[in-house]
Protein backbone atom coordinates (compact mmCIF):
# COMPACT_ATOMS: atom_id res chain seq x y z
CA UNK A 1 0.00 0.00 0.00
CA UNK A 2 1.48 3.43 -0.93
CA UNK A 3 1.72 5.98 1.97
CA UNK A 4 1.36 9.39 1.49
CA UNK A 5 3.62 11.80 3.91
CA UNK A 6 2.92 14.83 4.96
CA UNK A 7 5.43 17.70 6.30
CA UNK A 8 7.44 15.84 9.02
CA UNK A 9 9.15 18.31 11.52
CA UNK A 10 13.09 17.86 12.02
CA UNK A 11 15.68 20.00 13.71
CA UNK A 12 17.90 21.48 10.15
CA UNK A 13 20.71 20.12 10.00
CA UNK A 14 22.61 20.76 6.88
CA UNK A 15 22.04 20.74 2.79
CA UNK A 16 19.73 24.19 4.12
CA UNK A 17 17.76 25.67 1.52
CA UNK A 18 17.41 29.20 1.33
CA UNK A 19 14.43 30.64 2.51
CA UNK A 20 13.97 33.62 -0.37
CA UNK A 21 12.37 31.95 -2.93
CA UNK A 22 14.27 32.67 -6.46
CA UNK A 23 12.44 32.65 -10.10
CA UNK A 24 13.07 29.09 -12.33
CA UNK A 25 14.09 29.43 -15.10
CA UNK A 26 14.80 25.89 -16.96
CA UNK A 27 12.51 22.80 -17.83
CA UNK A 28 14.91 20.10 -18.94
CA UNK A 29 13.15 17.23 -20.76
CA UNK A 30 15.09 13.85 -21.86
CA UNK A 31 12.52 11.40 -23.50
CA UNK A 32 14.30 7.65 -24.44
CA UNK A 33 12.84 4.89 -26.18
CA UNK A 34 12.79 1.08 -24.77
CA UNK A 35 11.78 2.43 -21.20
CA UNK A 36 9.32 0.03 -20.80
CA UNK A 37 7.08 2.21 -19.55
CA UNK A 38 2.86 1.82 -19.55
CA UNK A 39 0.12 4.26 -19.31
CA UNK A 40 2.64 7.57 -18.27
CA UNK A 41 1.31 10.63 -17.30
CA UNK A 42 2.48 14.16 -16.60
CA UNK A 43 1.50 17.10 -14.99
CA UNK A 44 2.73 20.29 -13.26
CA UNK A 45 1.49 23.09 -10.97
CA UNK A 46 2.04 25.89 -12.56
CA UNK A 47 4.58 28.74 -11.29
CA UNK A 48 4.70 29.93 -7.66
CA UNK A 49 1.61 27.15 -6.93
CA UNK A 50 2.39 23.92 -4.63
CA UNK A 51 2.99 20.29 -5.33
CA UNK A 52 -0.03 19.14 -6.70
CA UNK A 53 -0.22 16.04 -4.22
CA UNK A 54 -3.75 14.86 -5.01
CA UNK A 55 -2.60 14.42 -8.24
CA UNK A 56 0.00 12.13 -6.93
CA UNK A 57 -2.22 9.82 -5.27
CA UNK A 58 -4.26 9.53 -7.90
CA UNK A 59 -1.83 8.06 -9.82
CA UNK A 60 -0.93 5.96 -6.88
CA UNK A 61 -4.24 4.87 -7.08
CA UNK A 62 -4.18 4.06 -10.68
CA UNK A 63 -1.31 1.95 -10.18
CA UNK A 64 1.25 4.64 -11.25
CA UNK A 65 4.49 5.52 -9.45
CA UNK A 66 6.80 8.61 -9.73
CA UNK A 67 9.33 7.92 -12.22
CA UNK A 68 10.92 11.81 -12.21
CA UNK A 69 10.03 15.22 -10.94
CA UNK A 70 11.66 18.54 -10.74
CA UNK A 71 10.65 22.60 -10.15
CA UNK A 72 11.10 24.37 -13.08
CA UNK A 73 9.65 27.40 -15.16
CA UNK A 74 6.38 25.64 -15.13
CA UNK A 75 6.15 24.97 -11.50
CA UNK A 76 6.50 21.49 -9.71
CA UNK A 77 6.84 19.01 -13.03
CA UNK A 78 5.52 15.22 -12.32
CA UNK A 79 6.03 12.29 -14.50
CA UNK A 80 4.38 8.93 -13.93
CA UNK A 81 4.32 5.10 -15.32
CA UNK A 82 3.08 1.86 -15.06
CA UNK A 83 5.38 -0.81 -15.50
CA UNK A 84 8.25 0.80 -13.64
CA UNK A 85 9.73 -2.45 -11.88
CA UNK A 86 8.75 -0.26 -8.58
CA UNK A 87 6.85 -1.74 -5.89
CA UNK A 88 6.48 0.93 -3.02
CA UNK A 89 6.69 4.68 -3.00
CA UNK A 90 6.48 7.18 -0.38
CA UNK A 91 7.36 10.77 -0.84
CA UNK A 92 8.38 13.90 1.34
CA UNK A 93 7.32 17.38 0.32
CA UNK A 94 8.36 20.32 3.06
CA UNK A 95 11.22 23.23 4.41
CA UNK A 96 12.34 20.99 6.81
CA UNK A 97 15.56 18.64 5.84
CA UNK A 98 13.93 15.07 6.34
CA UNK A 99 17.05 13.04 7.49
CA UNK A 100 15.19 10.95 9.95
CA UNK A 101 12.27 9.99 7.66
CA UNK A 102 14.93 9.32 5.13
CA UNK A 103 16.71 6.91 7.38
CA UNK A 104 14.21 5.07 8.50
CA UNK A 105 13.09 4.28 5.34
CA UNK A 106 16.25 3.29 4.37
CA UNK A 107 15.79 0.70 6.80
CA UNK A 108 12.58 -0.90 5.37
CA UNK A 109 14.79 -0.94 1.71
CA UNK A 110 13.43 2.12 0.08
CA UNK A 111 16.17 4.35 -1.93
CA UNK A 112 15.98 7.99 -2.86
CA UNK A 113 14.70 8.06 -6.51
CA UNK A 114 13.39 11.75 -6.79
CA UNK A 115 14.76 14.57 -5.12
CA UNK A 116 14.62 18.11 -6.28
CA UNK A 117 13.95 21.57 -4.29
CA UNK A 118 12.67 24.88 -5.18
CA UNK A 119 14.69 26.97 -2.41
CA UNK A 120 12.04 26.68 0.03
CA UNK A 121 10.81 23.17 0.19
CA UNK A 122 12.00 19.66 -0.35
CA UNK A 123 10.83 16.97 -2.78
CA UNK A 124 12.34 13.52 -1.35
CA UNK A 125 10.50 10.10 -3.21
CA UNK A 126 11.89 6.78 -1.69
CA UNK A 127 10.68 3.39 -3.79
CA UNK A 128 11.28 0.08 -3.37
CA UNK A 129 12.16 -2.35 -6.21
CA UNK A 130 14.81 0.00 -7.39
CA UNK A 131 17.50 -2.85 -7.86
CA UNK A 132 19.90 -0.59 -5.75
CA UNK A 133 21.92 -2.44 -3.13
CA UNK A 134 23.35 0.72 -1.15
CA UNK A 135 22.89 4.87 -1.57
CA UNK A 136 25.45 7.35 -0.46
CA UNK A 137 24.29 11.35 -0.68
CA UNK A 138 26.31 14.53 -0.07
CA UNK A 139 26.48 18.40 -0.49
CA UNK A 140 29.32 19.93 -0.05
CA UNK A 141 29.22 23.70 -0.51
CA UNK A 142 32.95 23.51 -2.05
CA UNK A 143 32.39 21.62 -5.67
CA UNK A 144 35.84 19.92 -5.38
CA UNK A 145 34.52 18.14 -2.27
CA UNK A 146 31.51 16.80 -3.98
CA UNK A 147 34.40 15.77 -6.99
CA UNK A 148 36.73 13.59 -4.76
CA UNK A 149 33.90 12.63 -3.10
CA UNK A 150 32.33 11.03 -6.18
CA UNK A 151 35.50 9.68 -7.69
CA UNK A 152 35.40 7.81 -4.26
CA UNK A 153 32.29 6.59 -4.57
CA UNK A 154 32.77 5.40 -8.20
CA UNK A 155 36.03 2.96 -7.37
CA UNK A 156 33.30 1.49 -5.11
CA UNK A 157 30.92 0.27 -7.80
CA UNK A 158 28.53 3.80 -6.98
CA UNK A 159 27.33 5.86 -10.04
CA UNK A 160 25.41 9.37 -9.59
CA UNK A 161 21.65 8.76 -9.89
CA UNK A 162 20.24 12.06 -8.63
CA UNK A 163 21.55 15.54 -8.18
CA UNK A 164 19.66 19.10 -7.74
CA UNK A 165 21.03 22.78 -7.11
CA UNK A 166 19.63 23.55 -3.86
CA UNK A 167 20.08 27.52 -4.49
CA UNK A 168 23.85 27.21 -2.53
CA UNK A 169 25.25 23.95 -3.31
CA UNK A 170 24.57 21.05 -5.60
CA UNK A 171 22.96 17.84 -3.57
CA UNK A 172 24.14 14.46 -5.05
CA UNK A 173 22.98 10.76 -4.84
CA UNK A 174 24.58 7.88 -6.23
CA UNK A 175 23.73 4.52 -5.73
CA UNK A 176 25.20 0.74 -6.03
CA UNK A 177 23.89 -1.40 -8.75
CA UNK A 178 22.41 1.19 -10.56
CA UNK A 179 22.91 -1.00 -13.65
CA UNK A 180 25.26 1.59 -15.23
CA UNK A 181 28.87 1.02 -15.98
CA UNK A 182 30.74 3.75 -16.89
CA UNK A 183 29.62 7.10 -15.83
CA UNK A 184 31.16 10.76 -16.96
CA UNK A 185 29.61 14.43 -15.62
CA UNK A 186 30.37 17.66 -17.47
CA UNK A 187 29.32 21.75 -17.08
CA UNK A 188 28.22 24.06 -19.72
CA UNK A 189 27.20 27.57 -19.09
CA UNK A 190 25.33 27.75 -22.20
CA UNK A 191 23.20 25.56 -24.36
CA UNK A 192 25.69 25.82 -27.49
CA UNK A 193 28.16 24.48 -24.44
CA UNK A 194 26.47 21.35 -23.61
CA UNK A 195 24.69 21.06 -26.69
CA UNK A 196 28.13 20.28 -28.67
CA UNK A 197 29.41 17.82 -25.48
CA UNK A 198 26.12 15.92 -25.95
CA UNK A 199 26.56 15.05 -29.12
CA UNK A 200 29.46 13.74 -28.31
CA UNK A 201 28.60 11.65 -25.33
CA UNK A 202 26.11 10.00 -27.79
CA UNK A 203 28.67 9.13 -30.53
CA UNK A 204 30.83 7.92 -27.43
CA UNK A 205 28.22 5.43 -27.31
CA UNK A 206 26.78 7.30 -23.62
CA UNK A 207 23.50 7.78 -22.84
CA UNK A 208 22.36 10.93 -20.89
CA UNK A 209 21.17 9.93 -17.48
CA UNK A 210 20.55 13.37 -15.77
CA UNK A 211 20.25 17.17 -16.73
CA UNK A 212 20.27 20.16 -14.00
CA UNK A 213 20.50 23.65 -13.95
CA UNK A 214 22.01 25.48 -10.97
CA UNK A 215 24.27 28.84 -10.21
CA UNK A 216 24.73 29.89 -13.87
CA UNK A 217 25.17 26.03 -15.16
CA UNK A 218 24.62 23.31 -16.77
CA UNK A 219 24.89 19.73 -15.23
CA UNK A 220 24.89 17.03 -17.15
CA UNK A 221 25.85 13.10 -16.50
CA UNK A 222 26.20 10.33 -18.91
CA UNK A 223 26.50 6.59 -18.64
CA UNK A 224 26.84 3.40 -20.35
CA UNK A 225 24.87 0.24 -18.99
CA UNK A 226 26.13 -2.88 -18.07
CA UNK A 227 23.40 -4.70 -20.22
CA UNK A 228 25.15 -2.68 -23.10
CA UNK A 229 21.39 -1.52 -24.26
CA UNK A 230 21.25 1.46 -26.50
CA UNK A 231 18.67 3.26 -26.68
CA UNK A 232 17.01 6.94 -28.57
CA UNK A 233 17.31 9.51 -26.57
CA UNK A 234 15.80 13.19 -27.34
CA UNK A 235 16.35 16.00 -24.90
CA UNK A 236 14.76 19.88 -24.93
CA UNK A 237 15.60 23.04 -23.14
CA UNK A 238 12.59 25.28 -22.11
CA UNK A 239 10.31 24.19 -24.79
CA UNK A 240 7.70 26.55 -25.67
CA UNK A 241 4.65 24.10 -25.73
CA UNK A 242 5.63 20.99 -23.32
CA UNK A 243 2.48 19.10 -24.55
CA UNK A 244 3.32 18.75 -27.94
CA UNK A 245 7.05 18.11 -27.61
CA UNK A 246 6.17 15.23 -25.12
CA UNK A 247 3.16 13.94 -27.68
CA UNK A 248 5.67 13.87 -30.49
CA UNK A 249 8.06 11.87 -28.32
CA UNK A 250 5.33 9.55 -27.63
CA UNK A 251 4.06 8.93 -30.88
CA UNK A 252 7.97 8.36 -31.55
CA UNK A 253 7.93 5.61 -28.97
CA UNK A 254 9.96 7.52 -26.28
CA UNK A 255 8.86 8.14 -22.92
CA UNK A 256 9.82 11.23 -20.46
CA UNK A 257 13.25 9.18 -18.68
CA UNK A 258 13.94 12.52 -16.85
CA UNK A 259 13.17 16.31 -15.94
CA UNK A 260 15.34 18.42 -14.46
CA UNK A 261 14.67 22.32 -13.31
CA UNK A 262 17.34 24.84 -12.24
CA UNK A 263 17.74 28.60 -11.00
CA UNK A 264 20.09 31.72 -12.51
CA UNK A 265 22.19 33.12 -10.13
CA UNK A 266 20.83 35.15 -7.38
CA UNK A 267 24.04 36.26 -5.57
CA UNK A 268 25.02 32.93 -3.87
CA UNK A 269 28.54 31.70 -4.61
CA UNK A 270 28.62 29.46 -7.79
CA UNK A 271 29.04 25.89 -6.89
CA UNK A 272 30.49 24.64 -9.63
CA UNK A 273 34.38 25.34 -11.47
CA UNK A 274 33.86 28.29 -13.77
CA UNK A 275 30.36 29.08 -13.19
CA UNK A 276 29.29 32.14 -15.14
CA UNK A 277 26.91 34.91 -13.98
CA UNK A 278 25.76 34.87 -17.74
CA UNK A 279 23.82 32.38 -19.58
CA UNK A 280 23.09 32.58 -23.54
CA UNK A 281 19.58 32.50 -24.50
CA UNK A 282 19.22 28.53 -24.85
CA UNK A 283 17.59 26.99 -27.67
CA UNK A 284 16.06 23.55 -28.43
CA UNK A 285 17.94 20.70 -29.06
CA UNK A 286 16.62 16.76 -29.87
CA UNK A 287 18.37 13.84 -31.79
CA UNK A 288 15.15 11.47 -33.37
CA UNK A 289 16.39 7.70 -33.97
CA UNK A 290 15.52 7.01 -37.74
CA UNK A 291 14.73 3.15 -38.74
CA UNK A 292 17.60 2.52 -40.57
CA UNK A 293 19.90 2.71 -37.41
CA UNK A 294 20.59 6.34 -38.57
CA UNK A 295 19.96 9.48 -36.58
CA UNK A 296 18.52 13.42 -37.20
CA UNK A 297 19.86 15.84 -34.91
CA UNK A 298 17.45 19.16 -34.71
CA UNK A 299 18.13 22.63 -33.59
CA UNK A 300 15.70 25.63 -33.31
CA UNK A 301 16.62 28.78 -34.90
CA UNK A 302 15.77 32.09 -33.50
CA UNK A 303 14.15 32.53 -36.43
CA UNK A 304 11.49 29.66 -36.20
CA UNK A 305 13.32 27.61 -38.51
CA UNK A 306 15.06 24.13 -37.89
CA UNK A 307 19.14 23.31 -38.40
CA UNK A 308 19.03 19.25 -38.96
CA UNK A 309 21.90 17.38 -39.01
CA UNK A 310 21.02 13.56 -40.46
CA UNK A 311 23.51 10.46 -40.15
CA UNK A 312 22.64 7.62 -42.05
CA UNK A 313 24.44 4.34 -42.52
CA UNK A 314 25.94 4.05 -46.19
CA UNK A 315 23.50 2.19 -48.22
CA UNK A 316 26.24 0.86 -50.49
CA UNK A 317 28.44 -0.43 -47.98
CA UNK A 318 26.42 -0.68 -45.11
CA UNK A 319 29.59 1.00 -42.94
CA UNK A 320 32.32 -1.54 -44.29
CA UNK A 321 33.11 1.48 -46.17
CA UNK A 322 34.79 -0.47 -48.72
CA UNK A 323 34.14 -0.30 -52.46
CA UNK A 324 30.86 -2.82 -52.91
CA UNK A 325 32.34 -3.70 -56.67
CA UNK A 326 36.20 -4.57 -55.31
CA UNK A 327 35.43 -5.39 -51.83
CA UNK A 328 38.25 -3.23 -50.60
CA UNK A 329 40.99 -4.70 -53.00
CA UNK A 330 41.61 -1.79 -55.19
CA UNK A 331 41.17 -3.58 -58.26
CA UNK A 332 42.24 -7.14 -59.71
CA UNK A 333 44.86 -9.51 -61.51
CA UNK A 334 44.10 -9.72 -64.66
CA UNK A 335 45.72 -12.53 -67.22
CA UNK A 336 49.83 -12.12 -67.89
CA UNK A 337 50.01 -10.61 -63.89
CA UNK A 338 48.60 -6.96 -64.72
CA UNK A 339 46.27 -5.57 -62.59
CA UNK A 340 43.36 -3.35 -63.25
CA UNK A 341 42.48 -0.97 -60.93
CA UNK A 342 38.63 -0.82 -60.05
CA UNK A 343 36.77 1.21 -62.55
CA UNK A 344 34.45 1.97 -59.45
CA UNK A 345 36.48 3.10 -56.92
CA UNK A 346 39.38 4.35 -59.25
CA UNK A 347 41.70 1.89 -57.29
CA UNK A 348 41.08 3.82 -54.09
CA UNK A 349 39.42 0.45 -52.32
CA UNK A 350 37.11 3.04 -50.80
CA UNK A 351 32.86 2.85 -50.95
CA UNK A 352 32.40 5.71 -53.67
CA UNK A 353 29.50 6.14 -52.18
CA UNK A 354 30.39 7.73 -48.93
CA UNK A 355 33.74 8.14 -49.65
CA UNK A 356 35.07 5.33 -47.00
CA UNK A 357 33.10 7.39 -44.55
CA UNK A 358 30.78 4.22 -44.35
CA UNK A 359 28.14 6.99 -43.64
CA UNK A 360 26.29 9.37 -45.07
CA UNK A 361 25.59 12.99 -43.52
CA UNK A 362 23.44 15.10 -44.13
CA UNK A 363 22.76 18.98 -43.39
CA UNK A 364 19.74 21.21 -44.43
CA UNK A 365 17.33 23.53 -43.36
CA UNK A 366 13.32 22.81 -42.20
CA UNK A 367 11.29 26.16 -42.59
CA UNK A 368 7.25 26.63 -43.46
CA UNK A 369 7.28 22.93 -43.38
CA UNK A 370 10.11 21.57 -46.13
CA UNK A 371 13.19 20.18 -45.15
CA UNK A 372 15.72 20.96 -48.10
CA UNK A 373 19.66 19.40 -47.38
CA UNK A 374 22.88 18.27 -49.23
CA UNK A 375 24.20 15.26 -48.33
CA UNK A 376 28.19 15.07 -47.80
CA UNK A 377 28.53 13.96 -51.33
CA UNK A 378 26.55 16.78 -52.99
CA UNK A 379 23.22 15.15 -53.08
CA UNK A 380 19.57 17.49 -53.01
CA UNK A 381 17.72 15.81 -50.32
CA UNK A 382 13.93 17.32 -49.64
CA UNK A 383 11.15 16.31 -47.07
CA UNK A 384 8.38 17.28 -45.54
CA UNK A 385 9.34 19.28 -41.77
CA UNK A 386 10.22 17.00 -38.84
CA UNK A 387 11.41 14.46 -41.45
CA UNK A 388 14.91 13.05 -42.07
CA UNK A 389 14.70 14.60 -45.53
CA UNK A 390 16.27 11.74 -46.96
CA UNK A 391 14.21 10.91 -50.04
CA UNK A 392 16.69 11.90 -52.62
CA UNK A 393 16.10 14.63 -55.71
CA UNK A 394 18.43 14.77 -58.34
CA UNK A 395 17.16 17.94 -59.75
CA UNK A 396 15.00 20.34 -58.58
CA UNK A 397 14.56 23.22 -61.06
CA UNK A 398 13.98 26.83 -60.30
CA UNK A 399 11.39 28.08 -61.30
CA UNK A 400 9.31 25.26 -62.91
CA UNK A 401 9.72 24.37 -66.42
CA UNK A 402 6.15 25.07 -67.65
CA UNK A 403 7.10 29.28 -66.94
CA UNK A 404 8.54 29.75 -70.37
CA UNK A 405 11.36 31.40 -68.08
CA UNK A 406 15.29 30.46 -67.93
CA UNK A 407 16.11 28.37 -65.15
CA UNK A 408 18.89 26.60 -64.02
CA UNK A 409 18.64 23.02 -61.89
CA UNK A 410 20.76 22.69 -58.64
CA UNK A 411 24.05 20.78 -58.65
CA UNK A 412 23.37 17.20 -59.81
CA UNK A 413 26.53 15.83 -57.82
CA UNK A 414 29.57 17.21 -56.57
CA UNK A 415 32.43 14.81 -55.48
CA UNK A 416 33.38 14.53 -51.85
CA UNK A 417 37.22 15.34 -52.27
CA UNK A 418 39.04 13.51 -49.75
CA UNK A 419 42.26 12.52 -51.54
CA UNK A 420 45.75 14.14 -51.60
CA UNK A 421 45.43 15.30 -55.29
CA UNK A 422 42.18 16.96 -54.56
CA UNK A 423 40.57 14.15 -56.78
CA UNK A 424 38.02 11.64 -56.58
CA UNK A 425 35.89 9.06 -58.26
CA UNK A 426 33.25 10.82 -60.29
CA UNK A 427 30.38 8.90 -61.76
CA UNK A 428 29.00 10.89 -64.52
CA UNK A 429 32.32 11.14 -65.75
CA UNK A 430 33.13 7.40 -64.56
CA UNK A 431 36.79 8.04 -63.81
CA UNK A 432 38.72 9.93 -60.98
CA UNK A 433 38.87 13.57 -61.77
CA UNK A 434 39.78 16.88 -59.92
CA UNK A 435 37.81 18.66 -58.22
CA UNK A 436 34.67 19.65 -60.58
CA UNK A 437 30.46 19.97 -60.46
CA UNK A 438 27.72 19.40 -62.85
CA UNK A 439 25.08 21.46 -63.00
CA UNK A 440 22.42 21.25 -65.95
CA UNK A 441 21.19 24.51 -67.50
CA UNK A 442 18.07 24.87 -69.45
CA UNK A 443 16.90 28.27 -71.44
Amino acid sequence: MKELFQKIVVPLVMFAIGTTAAAQDKLLLLTQSNLGYDSQTWFYSGSGNELQEEMIKTNWDEGRYITSAAHTTNGWFVTMAKNTGLTYQTYHYGREWPGDWIEQNRKEDCYITTIASNRTKWFFVLSKGTGYTDQCSFGHEDWSENADRISELWNKGYRITQATYTGSNWFIVMSQNSGYDRQRYFWGSSFDEIDQKIRKQWNDGYSLTLLEFGAGEYFVVSSTFKDNRHAAQTYIINPSQPKEFIAQQWDNNQNIAYVGGGYENSGSQPASPGANNTTSNPGNSWRQQLPNGGYCDYTRNADGSYSTLTVIPCTWCHGTKNCTICHGTGGVMGYGGIWYPCTACGGLKICRNCNGQGFTTMAGRVQNGVGIGYDSNGHVHMGAAGTSGSEERSERSIPSRNSGKDYIDVIEYSPNYTGEDNSCYCPICDEVAPRHTHIKKHY
